[in-house]
């Protein structure tokens, strides 16, 4: 059994383990091999979670607009006709 990290430069996001090797024990190449994979699994998981959150309103650039209230006082007749 070999196993190897998915990560990111700052998380873990999980672990990519090989269990059978067809024949004899795993080696430095297959580690290599797996950790390649694992880096582009990460890699694929990080853009599909930027991508996710690209799609997703952001309210950190936006205010709502104030409420409007109830008890407005409504425009005169003389003012809206010009």
């Amino acid at each position: 059994m070999i196993c190897v990290p998915v990560k990111t430069k700052e998380n873990i996001l999980g672990v990519l383990q090989a269990i059978n090797k067809n024949e004899g024990s795993f080696d430095d190449e297959d580690r290599e091999g797996l950790s390649a994979l694992a880096n582009q699994v990460a890699i694929a998981i990080e853009n599909a979670n930027l991508y996710e959150n690209s799609r997703r309103p952001s309210t950190k650039h936006h205010r709502p607009l104030p409420k409007r209230s109830k008890s407005a006082t409504p425009i005169p007749e003389d003012i809206r006709s010009g």
